[in-house]
Parts: structure tokens; sequence; C-alpha cells
């Protein structure tokens, strides 16, 4: 039986907790989630490492809270 945890220990939680952090240094911050079409740079990038076959390995750092539950 799984543990219930209130802590947030995704990847992608960890990383928008992170960010809210850095944001409060600002006195007004506008954030806004976009649609993947939306992001011609990045769509970009990846047409061009399928067409060219570029295969590179990301390594996944994952949060060390993950590592005390």
């Amino acid at each position: 039986m799984f543990k219930k945890c209130k802590d947030d220990i995704t990847i992608i939680g960890h990383r928008i907790k992170e960010t809210y952090k850095t944001l409060e240094m600002f006195n007004t911050a506008d954030v806004k989630w976009v649609n993947c079409s939306c992001n011609n740079v990045v769509d970009f990038m990846c047409k061009y490492a399928i067409l060219n076959n570029c295969n590179m390995l990301f390594g996944m750092d994952y949060p060390n809270e993950i590592y005390d539950i």
C-alpha cells in the first residue's frame, strides 16, 4: 500500500516550486502556460533533430526531496 504524501515529489512539481521561489524576488511577474504549437523555436529544433537523426542523452536530475520520503 502506498503511503499518502502531502508533498509533491514529481519533477514538474519541483520545477514549479523552484520557479515560484525565484519569482518571489520580483514585484510583479506574469507567467503564462502556452500550447506547444505556439512555440516556433522549440518546434523547429524538434523537427530539425528528427530530420537529422540527432540523438542525445538527457540526464534526469531528480529533486533531493524524493530521497527523504
